[in-house]
């Protein structure tokens, strides 16, 4: 992924806080409600962000020619624009956005929000990216100093009213909740992470879909991919993978080597509580549980375009540089969230006859889920289904990175997944053809794309075949991938035809990566191809 850099001036801290930040307070002021909403006959009632404004003023004049009573100014602005935020209207939102921004961006703000650490759980749980554990006060990052608790939670509490924000449907709210994005993730100051960086992300990604201008909505997106690219970057998980795949030949029928795999993995799964790899794992979920979030009736069409993004993002991630180490490395917790993402996304949005409810219990341990949502297997109004459009190819696109990345640590996801989003259309296709009815044209044809690109690697090819129609325990996907082309070159006109040339291409490509594989071999050249963690 990769997103423009907006050019900010430098900005002085004297100036920020001594002008910047008071313009901003008196705007706050001239905009706060007199009395607090928790008013009643036994209380006065005085407005608390009235007097947060008040303190910072009084304070700011007293202090104003010693300059010794910055951190005070600051922490009483900071709990002025937090009560502001958590107002949601504009003329207060305004702002108060700004002034964080200036605050974030000189690094008057400083400390680390909580970390978080993934749950203890059993080998067979499914995590939840909504219902982190914060780190114990010995967790934390090394280049963070030994955190305070209170002084953690009120920052988190900060950027959750910033986040709060996006509720306000103005398109200046929107910019300036933005650039204050940006300014938070970006501050030499403050350190945002755990569950105060997945709500900066999830703030962004609902103004990428909801904002009111297409310039609001395209700027929210390059920013929500420069918070996942600097996370990763900051996790070290941004460096080209230092090993290059053979042929992945299947250890299940040699105990001792699968053990060692086994206990190399639990070992890499261990992620440190509050560390940066821990956010990105949590921004991972984070995108998997938007992927995979079934439509329920209420704003399908926002939820929808929400689904798309996501999904996009985690194409992006997978077809990284760097997706075969943290697949890798994440398996144990991600495997499930990323491959339910991938499976309902590749669905469309429906589940048509139960089907993926059944693989999702049968293949992956999830229970009590309803794909489908509301929809089911019945057809989505047409905005939601023009909404939902791209979801099977990205879906497909980020199966067929995560096939390539990481073939071997996911063999059985992979199994599990690949009949359903590659064979499964076109086997429907053979079908329709000897009815003499007309299919899913353009589902038939994501799905030959997903085959013709893994087809078309020699690596990949070669490592399907051994390790799945060689394995006595496993699936023969290599065969079956060969009947459904077949299945699917019945001759026929317009639709039909597309198909039909599509499944040829396939074969073609399958013929041609097996004549290089063989090449290759009897030239005794190097056998290395994509990654295969």
């Amino acid at each position: 992924m990769s997103a423009q850099e907006d050019a900010e001036p430098e900005l002085d801290r004297a100036e920020v806080l001594g002008v910047l930040v008071p313009a901003c307070i008196a705007r706050v002021y001239a905009e706060a409600p007199t009395f607090s909403s928790f008013a009643n006959a036994f209380t006065i009632g005085k407005s608390p962000l009235r007097q947060a404004c008040h303190d910072f003023q009084q304070l700011a004049e007293a202090g104003a020619e010693a300059g010794a009573m910055s951190a005070e100014l600051v922490e009483i602005a900071t709990r002025a624009f937090r009560l502001a935020c958590d107002n949601k209207t504009s003329k207060l939102c305004d702002p108060a956005l700004e002034g964080l921004r200036l605050l974030f961006a000189t690094g008057l703000v400083a400390g680390a929000t909580e970390g978080w650490a993934p749950k203890s759980r059993d080998k067979d749980d499914t995590p939840e990216p909504s219902s982190p554990e914060p780190s114990s006060p010995a967790d934390g990052p090394s280049d963070v100093p030994k955190p305070d608790i209170e002084r953690e939670r009120a920052l988190s509490s900060l950027i959750v009213s910033v986040a709060k924000c996006a509720e306000v449907n103005v398109s200046s709210t929107h910019v300036a909740l933005t650039r204050c994005v940006l300014a938070a993730h970006e501050s030499d100051g403050l350190v945002v992470r755990g569950e105060a960086l997945a709500h900066l992300a999830r703030c962004a990604l609902h103004l990428a879909v909801a904002a009111s201008t297409d310039r609001d909505r395209n700027a929210s997106r390059r920013a929500l991919v420069r918070v996942i690219n600097e996370t990763f970057a900051r996790a070290g998980l941004m460096a080209e993978p230092a090993e290059r795949g053979s042929v992945a030949k299947d250890d299940s029928r040699d105990e001792e080597s699968m053990k060692r795999d086994e206990d190399s993995m639990k070992r890499d799964a261990d992620v440190e509580p509050g560390s940066r790899e821990s956010d990105a794992l949590l921004l991972t979920l984070t995108l998997c549980a938007v992927a995979a979030k079934p439509l329920d009736g209420s704003n399908d069409e926002y939820k929808s375009h929400a689904r798309v993004l996501a999904m996009d993002l985690v194409r992006q991630l997978l077809e990284g540089p760097s997706a075969s180490i943290w697949l890798r490395r994440w398996r144990e917790r991600l495997r499930k969230p990323l491959c339910v993402a991938v499976l309902r996304a590749g669905a469309g949005g429906v589940d048509r006859n139960g089907a993926v409810r059944a693989i999702e219990r049968a293949c992956l341990k999830v229970e009590g889920s309803n794909p489908g949502g509301s929809v089911g297997a019945n057809g989505p109004n047409p905005k939601v289904a023009k909404a939902l459009a791209p979801l099977r190819a990205l879906a497909r696109a980020a199966f067929g990175a995560m096939v390539i990345r990481a073939r071997k640590s996911y063999k059985r996801e992979i199994a599990a997944l690949y009949p359903a989003l590659a064979l499964a259309p076109l086997e429907d296709a053979a079908g329709v053809a000897e009815s003499g009815a007309e299919g899913d044209l353009d589902h038939q044809l994501v799905a030959l794309r997903l085959v013709r690109k893994l087809a078309s690697n020699p690596q990949v090819l070669v490592d399907v075949f051994v390790n799945y129609d060689c394995d006595l325990n496993g699936e023969n996907l290599f065969e079956a991938t060969v009947k459904t082309l077949a299945g699917a070159m019945t001759p026929g006109k317009g639709p039909r035809q597309a198909v039909r040339n599509g499944a040829l291409q396939c074969v073609l490509a399958m013929v041609q990566s097996l004549r290089v594989w063989h090449a290759r071999g009897e030239a005794g050249g190097d056998n290395a191809g994509d990654d295969n963690a």
